[in-house]
Formats: structure tokens, C-alpha cells, sequence
């Protein structure tokens, strides 16, 4: 089993809010000499909460908000004067969320866009590198899932340059992770997650995309 996970691309720039952590990344997209350069970008929350008499607890993980200058969801974009406007289409595009196991045992995908999205795995892992604060960093978790998702949605998108970047079509997500731990209100989580793509577009250009980060919120 493969229970590491490795930088993608290189690191473009960041920007962090409250008070539910909020987070927007955006990463270039290379390929190896190639040339325009666009790069990918997210906006992302996580919201968990305190168990309750039964010790149930729920994490929520979602997409829909945009924050600061990115957009809710994925997207794909570039700065005035590395690229041109062009149309993109997606090799792939997941969505990974690495989170305590006692506080994911199972995992909801709630609409509007569910039927975009497919849970394809749950793996154990024991350690993360992750895009936060504007560096890569590999940080070991001990009793860690790594859920991963699919999008089924529309492969095709226009791509903008950074003011004009718009969310890739259908490809906001919105998850609640479900779990058990009584003790769960004297720490505080630590959840990794962000989407991994692969694209290539009408002008030649061709990409890999990974935007995992790291954020703590105490319930």
C-alpha cells in the first residue's frame, strides 16, 4: 500500500481565513518545458463540531464558499502576461480529504452537486505532504483515513486569467464526515484536504495540479 503522499507541483501562493477555517490555494500546473503556465486553485472550509451525549460526532468539509480572490470549488487559471485564454479539459480531478479515523467512520456527499461526485476509496495512511502557508511541508499522522473522491462532471472549461477565474463547472463539494469519540472536545483536529487534477488544454499546455493543506479548527 502506497501511504505516502508526495508534492505535485510547485508552490504558488496562499491566503487563510476565520473563523471557520476557511482556505483558498493556488498552485501552478506544470508539465515539464512547458509553456503557457496556468495553475490551479481552490477554496475550501472545515467546520467541526462537538460530540454529542451519545459521543457522535460530524466534521464538515466543503467547497461551496469561494474565499478571498479564488472562487468556490476547483478552478484553473493564470497571471497577465504567462498565458492566453484557452480551453481546458480534465484528465482527472479528485477531491482528498486525510482525517482521524474515530472521526470518519463513514462519509455523506450532500447536493447540489453529488451527483458529480464518487467515493472511490478509504485508505490508511501514516504520512501527508501538504501545501500550507505558502510551503510544502510532510507531516507524519498516526490513525489517519485518506478518502478520496471522483468527479463525473464536465471535462471541458473555458480558463481565465486570475481576475476573470470562474469555478470549474459542478465541481464544488460538500461532505460531512461522521464518527465516535467521546474525547474528541479536548483537542484540536487536524484535516488535510484539496483536489488533485490533471488537465491539458487547446494550446499545448499540460498539467498536474495538487492543492492538499492542512488546517486545525477547534470545534
Amino acid at each position: 500500500m502506497n501511504n505516502h503522499l508526495s508534492r505535485r507541483t510547485l508552490t504558488k501562493s496562499a491566503a487563510w481565513a476565520a473563523p471557520v477555517v476557511l482556505a483558498s490555494s493556488a498552485v501552478p500546473a506544470y508539465a515539464a518545458s512547458q509553456n503557457p503556465q496556468y495553475y490551479g486553485a481552490q477554496s475550501r472550509s472545515i467546520d467541526p463540531q462537538y460530540p454529542d451525549r451519545s459521543c457522535y460526532i460530524y466534521t464538515d468539509v466543503w467547497t461551496t464558499r469561494a474565499v478571498g480572490q479564488e472562487p468556490a470549488g476547483f478552478s484553473l487559471g493564470y497571471e497577465p502576461g504567462e498565458a492566453v485564454d484557452t480551453t481546458a479539459t480534465l484528465t482527472s480531478l479528485e477531491f482528498w480529504v486525510a482525517i482521524p479515523q474515530n472521526m470518519a467512520d463513514s462519509v455523506t456527499i450532500y447536493s447540489p452537486t453529488s451527483q458529480y461526485w464518487t467515493q472511490t476509496s478509504r485508505t490508511t495512511i501514516t504520512e501527508i505532504e501538504h501545501y500550507t502557508n505558502g510551503t510544502f511541508s510532510t507531516d507524519s499522522v498516526s490513525s489517519y483515513y485518506l478518502y478520496k473522491f471522483t468527479f463525473s462532471g464536465p471535462k471541458t472549461n473555458q480558463v481565465r486569467y486570475s481576475g476573470d477565474t470562474t469555478t470549474w463547472p459542478n465541481s464544488t463539494i460538500d461532505l460531512r464526515f461522521h464518527g465516535n469519540s467521546c474525547a474528541y472536545d479536548t483537542i484540536v483536529p487536524t484535516i488535510y484536504s484539496g483536489y488533485v487534477a490533471n488537465y491539458t488544454t487547446e494550446n499545448g499546455a499540460a498539467g498536474e495540479v495538487y492543492l492538499v493543506g492542512k488546517q486545525s479548527q477547534r470545534p
